[in-house]
């Protein structure tokens, strides 16, 4: 080769090794992670708090207010009934029957009876009044057909002592008091104050002299 030509091939020699140099140099490099690199940027926020894994196995504790039953109103306690007379207990009858004397008792001035009769006999009808004069009228149903009416108070009209006809027989108890004996066409009577007001009636069908005398003996004071 010419010598001229050798130096005009210099110049392109050196660019080439220039290249080549560059290409073939100790660029630093980044040694790979094993560790994912994130994208977010570091805060220092703390973690958020793991998600529930589901509905809690322990119930939560009830509400103290709302764990008891609600009170109920206070019920309206009922009137107890009043008390009887002792007395009033031997009358003859229910219960019904010794209210009924028990309270004529308490709306009079004057003694009031009633029956205690043996076993076997039953009330029948009765009634008590206040107006047209204050009165008791009550009906009792015996063995074999015995029977007995009780009246008390102004329970005969006009100027009679409503006694049914009959014999004077004589003197007998009733209860406390005294009465006449009338030996009746049906049976017996027993009148105390005959023809006053008040007065006291006992008619007696079906039985004897001495059982008569008996039931009218027996009779008791209500409230007495």
């Amino acid at each position: 080769m010419r010598p001229a030509s050798a130096l005009r091939v210099l110049p392109f020699l050196f660019l080439a090794l220039l290249v080549m140099a560059a290409c073939g140099g100790t660029t630093p490099t980044v040694a790979p992670s094993d560790e994912p690199v994130s994208s977010a940027p570091a805060t220092d926020a703390p973690p958020p708090a793991e998600p529930s894994s589901g509905p809690s196995s322990e119930p939560s504790a009830p509400d103290p207010a709302s764990s008891e039953p609600p009170s109920a109103a206070p019920e309206t306690p009922e009137p107890e009934p009043a008390e009887l007379p002792a007395s009033a207990a031997e009358c003859t009858g229910s219960e019904e029957n010794v209210a009924f004397y028990a309270e004529f008792a308490e709306v009079v001035d004057w003694a009031v009876y009633c029956p205690v009769l043996p076993t076997g006999w039953f009330v029948g009808t009765g009634q008590w009044r206040q107006a047209e004069g204050e009165r008791l009228e009550i009906s009792y149903r015996g063995p074999r057909g015995a029977g007995l009416m009780l009246q008390e108070g102004s329970f005969c009209p006009g100027d009679g002592d409503c006694v049914p006809p009959g014999e004077e027989v004589g003197q007998t108890a009733f209860g406390d008091r005294e009465g006449t004996l009338v030996a009746t066409d049906g049976g017996w009577a027993v009148v105390v104050d005959r023809g006053e007001r008040p007065s006291w009636l006992l008619t007696i069908s079906g039985v004897g002299q001495a059982a008569a005398r008996q039931i009218a003996a027996d009779v008791v004071e209500v409230g007495g």
